[in-house]
């Protein structure tokens, strides 16, 4: 198991740890807790370049905008309907800041959101090595969450869905497999 403090000090740009500092602190501030998850967390495991940084917060992320602005984060884009900011910070850097959640398809492609903590984001996500958070909290900081087993699955290369149903439920997510299968060089677990 990797030493996720040593790989977020070491392996992340220093343009990428000022934008977590400055998330992390803002979201401390406003008392909320706050997650690096799905293809940071990923690619880190993996020994991959980080590309984007996605942050999940227990709250409401849209509730940092004014905060993030005011601390050198350019907004380039929100969706007030799944609670995400699109920021872009100093170097380059790219990154998603968003409140947990869990969507349900009452249609495909339609999704209802409903307001979760972490562990049950984690769980609603579309394959198991993007199910993976690590806790930039103090106290946590460095803490790797794994409900659906995702380190396995990146040792084994193996690409599996979390849920039965997720590409009855979000169609797109076959052209991701895809994308994902050939960046990563995994193949499709054999139920998925």
């Amino acid at each position: 198991m990797p030493d996720y403090i040593y790989l977020l000090e070491n392996r992340l740009s220093a343009a990428q740890q000022n934008a977590l500092r400055t998330v992390r602190d803002l979201a401390r501030e406003a008392q909320m807790t706050v997650f690096l998850t799905v293809g940071a967390v990923r690619d880190l495991t993996c020994g991959n370049p980080v590309r984007d940084l996605e942050v999940v917060v227990h709250g409401n992320a849209l509730n940092l905008k004014a905060a993030v602005v005011a601390a050198g984060g350019k907004l380039w884009g929100e969706d007030t309907p799944s609670r995400t900011l699109y920021l872009c910070f100093g170097g380059n850097v790219r990154l998603d800041l968003r409140s947990g959640r869990r969507a349900e398809y009452v249609k495909p492609g339609k999704p209802t959101y409903h307001w979760t903590s972490i562990q049950e984001d984690l769980r609603a996500r579309d394959f198991t090595i993007n199910a993976m958070a690590i806790s930039l909290n103090e106290g946590s900081y460095g803490l790797l969450m794994d409900p659906t087993n995702g380190v396995a699955d990146i040792e084994l290369r193996h690409l599996r869905l979390v849920s039965n149903y997720g590409f009855l439920e979000n169609p797109i997510l076959l052209v991701k497999a895809t994308r994902l299968k050939t960046r990563l060089s995994f193949e499709l677990e054999e139920r998925t």
